[in-house]
């Protein structure tokens, strides 16, 4: 997996190129390797603190996917705002734009984790989570067709492997397993394997359409 640079930053650092990560074909399988042993993981240790752990990393990632999201929304209609940058200790120069966005960014976080069991959370769930599958989208990329479909073949094979033919290994299908736990801590797994499936769909649309350009 290369990292490039490709363009300036409007998130956070004003002068930092924003990192572009290239997935390689070994990367791809890597990737799918990882999310199985991650899968695993919370199939033998689930308990409470664990899925207070998976809440906090969401959130954060959440956190960082709404604030790109809304600096990038922002910028572009308040052009000349957008432009106007602040000196800060120990990050530099940065959009004010940026820096006005993170505390909503933080306290959408935290309202939704304190409230996620309130029957309206799936919004705020929802929210970050898609904000986190467009970010995710900015910053990885795939080469050509090949890489792409790699990695599509191996999302296919995880996902049809962890819900229908882990039953006969483990007595029950891992996924649905998981699932049911997490769902009383208000983190959905099926919805979030949802949304990555529609980020690999989308990926590998835009290398469709760049390669036929």
């Amino acid at each position: 997996m290369n990292i490039k640079q490709d363009g300036p930053n409007t998130g956070t650092n004003y002068r930092e190129d924003k990192e572009i990560f290239e997935i390689s074909a070994k990367g791809a399988v890597v990737f799918i390797i990882i999310a199985s042993v991650f899968l695993l993981l919370l199939f033998y240790f689930m308990s409470s603190w664990f899925v207070w752990v998976l809440i906090v990393l969401f959130c954060i990632g959440g956190i960082e996917g709404v604030h790109v999201c809304l600096v990038t929304l922002l910028a572009r209609i308040f052009k000349d705002c957008g432009q106007k940058t602040v000196q800060l200790p120990f990050l530099g120069e940065v959009l004010i734009i940026s820096v006005g966005t993170v505390p909503f960014c933080v306290v959408f976080a935290i309202l939704w984790a304190v409230y996620r069991h309130a029957p309206f959370a799936w919004i705020g769930q929802d929210i970050l989570g898609i904000c986190l599958m467009i970010t995710v989208l900015q910053m990885a990329r795939l080469p050509n067709i090949r890489v792409a479909s790699a990695l599509l073949s191996a999302a296919f094979v995880y996902d049809i492997f962890w819900v229908f033919i882990s039953p006969l290994i483990f007595h029950e299908s891992v996924m649905i397993a998981v699932s049911v736990l997490m769902t009383w801590g208000r983190l959905d797994l099926f919805n979030h394997c949802s949304k990555t499936n529609v980020s690999l769909q989308c990926l590998y649309s835009f290398i469709l359409k760049f390669d036929y350009q």
